[in-house]
């Protein structure tokens, strides 16, 4: 097994947290408002940078469909309150029992989370951080060619480890898994 988190969240401080929240929180009252005009302002580079500027670095290059669909999930989302709630007061516990190669992505430009990951390195023994220049906090729409190559480019070396591991006795093998 190998995780991979794209900009990961939970050990924020109190301020980060009240910045995340508040920022979640203005989005949805964004989304809200455009949603009832979400065909339009989806149609434009122009419109969809309106909206999804705080959380990618390229948002005219949404599809447009793709941002409409966004722009309406995020306004009716279920789950929202309760989670920015939870992002207030959660933190993952129990990080240093992680045994499995983990790779952490966080973009330069991400204006909710990118102080966090590094935090992650002191907890996951086996974690490597991979900055994204440029990048926002969603990176892989940012783009995708380049995230997807780090992660296949990191799966496979896990893989590849593990495979050797599996060759060797016992006694020898890593305690990375």
């Amino acid at each position: 097994m190998s995780v991979i988190a794209i900009a990961p969240d939970g050990l924020g401080t109190p301020l980060e947290r009240v910045h995340q929240a508040a920022a979640l929180l203005s989005g949805r009252a964004l989304a809200t408002l455009l949603a009832p005009i979400a065909t339009p302002v989806a149609a434009t580079g122009a419109g969809r940078s309106l909206f999804f500027a705080l959380e990618r670095s390229r948002p005219w290059q949404l599809p447009a469909d793709d941002a409409h669909q966004l722009l309406l999930d995020f306004a009716q989302a279920p789950g929202f309150h309760g989670t920015v709630q939870a992002a207030m007061v959660d933190v993952p516990t129990r990080l240093e029992r992680t045994t499995c190669p983990v790779l952490l992505l966080q973009g330069t430009n991400d204006p909710l989370v990118s102080m966090q990951s590094p935090r992650f390195l002191a907890f996951v023994r086996h974690a490597q951080m991979r900055w994204l220049p440029g990048l926002s906090h969603v990176p892989i729409s940012d783009d995708p060619q380049f995230v997807a190559s780090l992660m296949l480019r990191f799966l496979k070396t896990a893989t590849e480890k593990r495979e050797q591991d599996r060759r060797l006795p016992p006694q020898r093998r890593s305690r990375v898994s």
